[in-house]
């Protein structure tokens, strides 16, 4: 979903919560509702995950004291969790918060005590290296065995190394940073996203002040359109597009816009033919 239909979405949720009308209200969401969403139910279920999402989902229980008495907070297991496989991060984060459950049985794990080893055991493991003695905090270059950005912008012995090896003495120089190299080949987030409005709300309204509006006027269209544009990933963005789905717009300011056919009020994003989820 765009941002401007998830605050209206959010919004919908608090209404309906504040009002006591005894039939439940029940969201089903990614843990994008862990970041600060400020929204409150009598119970919470949650996929078992790292003990900090655990927690962060539980602050959405009873968040503003509604109720006197404590709610509660159920974690599960999922049967098949291959996709995890994709997010090693959260997969460790689960791992441990399973291995402490099993270990610490009548502890609270809330306590700091619980929080300081979950977090002691985490950066422990994305830390712990292979046989080079790097691990995942230093940030391997894909493509390039043994390349490791944090290296490369810091001593880069590998350089140092090689130069030792070609010319017979020690690299004496201060500086030594590999910036272009991992410039070109270094992406915080992998995968090449592309941005897209959809038609949702008012956005006809901005768009057509972004085509006959002065300077001024299509400044301040263009603010308001990224709360209406989805960031869809490479396969995503080529599914739609040899679809017919995504059409050039504003060629002026390169505006992408997604066929309204393949943006529904119920679940954002969808495929025409399966109707399948693509992105919330």
């Amino acid at each position: 979903m765009c941002g401007q239909h998830r605050t209206d979405k959010l919004e919908l949720v608090r209404q309906l919560t504040s009002i006591d009308k005894g039939t439940p209200v029940i969201c089903i969401s990614t843990q994008l509702i862990e970041a600060g969403v400020d929204v409150s139910f009598s119970c919470v279920i949650r996929a078992m995950a790292g003990l900090d999402s655990i927690l962060q989902a539980a602050g959405r229980c009873n968040r503003n004291g509604e109720s006197k008495s404590p709610k509660k907070v159920y974690v599960f297991g999922i049967k098949d969790e291959k996709g995890l496989s994709y997010l090693p991060d959260i997969k460790m984060g689960k791992e441990i918060t399973e291995r402490m459950v099993r270990e610490h049985p009548d502890e609270d794990l809330l306590s700091n005590e619980m929080l300081l080893e979950y977090y002691q055991l985490f950066f422990e493991g994305i830390q712990s290296g292979n046989d080079n003695g790097f691990g995942i905090m230093d940030y391997p270059i894909p493509g390039k065995q043994n390349l490791y950005a944090y290296d490369l912008l810091s001593c880069n012995r590998a350089a140092r190394g090689q130069y030792v090896n070609s010319s017979g003495t020690q690299y004496l120089k201060v500086y030594a940073q590999a910036f272009k190299t991992v410039g070109n080949r270094f992406r915080v987030i992998p995968n090449q996203n592309h941005n897209v409005v959809v038609h949702y709300g008012r956005v006809e309204k901005h768009m057509e002040r972004l085509s006959r509006g002065n300077l001024r006027e299509q400044f301040a269209a263009l603010r308001q359109l990224q709360d209406y544009s989805v960031s869809l990933f490479d396969n995503e963005y080529r599914s739609l597009d040899e679809r017919g789905a995504i059409t050039l717009e504003n060629e002026d300011f390169g505006i992408y816009m997604l066929n309204k056919d393949y943006y529904k009020e119920e679940y954002g994003v969808v495929t025409e033919t399966e109707m399948s989820l693509l992105y919330i």
